[in-house]
């Protein structure tokens, strides 16, 4: 079950970064062909402040459960970076260095896209270890129960 919400967390926290990038990336560009398009809200101080929100809440709840149960350094690590780096990105932005903004913002979205991978990858590893133990100790169980079985009722020849 906390895998599945694991991976759910992870494919929202993907495409969130995946649209930052592309925000950062293509708007700027569409914005100098199109220069009515920079005064809307997608070319506003606070989209940068909302996206930032939106993949920290996302991210944490992808990268907390799945932490605690894998353990890999790379994901808080990854993850922290990116957040850092987005939030220093809406900072700049707010402050009128939207070149530098779109680039950290770049470097940010992708090491979140990088700590979700390495996360959905080790939360899929945890629940095929998982199967196999679950497998393993249930053929320990039947066989322990059959050597019960063998002991507890005498051979036919040993009944003679």
């Amino acid at each position: 079950m906390l895998t599945r919400y694991a991976i759910a967390w992870d494919r929202a926290g993907v495409a969130l970064s995946t649209l930052c990038l592309v925000h950062c990336t293509v708007l700027p560009l569409v914005f100098l062909l199109l220069p009515s398009l920079a005064i809307t809200a997608l070319g506003s101080d606070r989209a940068h402040v909302v996206l930032a929100a939106a993949l920290l809440g996302i991210s944490a709840a992808a990268f907390i459960p799945g932490y605690l149960r894998h353990r890999r350094r790379a994901v808080p690590l990854l993850g922290a970076f990116g957040w850092t780096s987005v939030v220093a990105a809406a900072g700049a932005e707010t402050l009128g260095h939207s070149i530098l903004g779109g680039l950290v913002t770049v470097i940010g979205s992708t090491a979140l896209i990088a700590a979700h991978r390495i996360n959905r990858s080790a939360c899929a590893q945890c629940t095929l270890r998982r199967e196999q133990r679950t497998r393993e100790e249930s053929m320990n169980a039947h066989d322990t129960s059959l050597s019960i079985a063998s002991r507890a009722s005498p051979r036919r020849d040993q009944r003679a």
